[in-house]
């Protein structure tokens, strides 16, 4: 993880993801350091995508927190965001909008005045 608009760190604790009756990730601790590459590895269905959705705010922990430099990912809403990039394994658009609506859409989300 390289470090990214001055995070230092990232800290989950007790952090689980319950999806129904699939426990996707169960009571994780971790810290990942920005000053330390780190590498996700694990068979289909083991958490992976679902701990980086938790860590990029893109979706809350059932239980646990998230933390960056010691502040709560939760807190820290839209100027946390901000500062991260995420590049999913998959789309992560709308497929009723077209591609110039889908970019618009997110550029309004994240409060750029000058979307167009």
């Amino acid at each position: 993880m390289t470090e990214i608009g001055g995070l230092r760190e990232v800290t989950l604790r007790g952090v689980s993801k319950v999806f129904g009756e699939v426990v996707a990730l169960r009571a994780i601790d971790v810290d990942f350091d920005a000053s330390h590459p780190t590498v996700l590895v694990g068979h289909n269905g083991a958490g992976k995508s679902t701990m980086l959705s938790l860590i990029s705010t893109l979706s809350k922990p059932t239980t646990g927190e998230v933390r960056y430099d010691g502040k709560l990912a939760r807190e820290l809403g839209s100027t946390l965001r901000s500062a991260l990039g995420f590049a999913a394994d998959k789309p992560m658009a709308y497929s009723e909008l077209t591609g110039r609506e889908n970019v618009l859409l997110q550029a309004r989300a994240q409060g750029v005045r000058s979307a167009k």
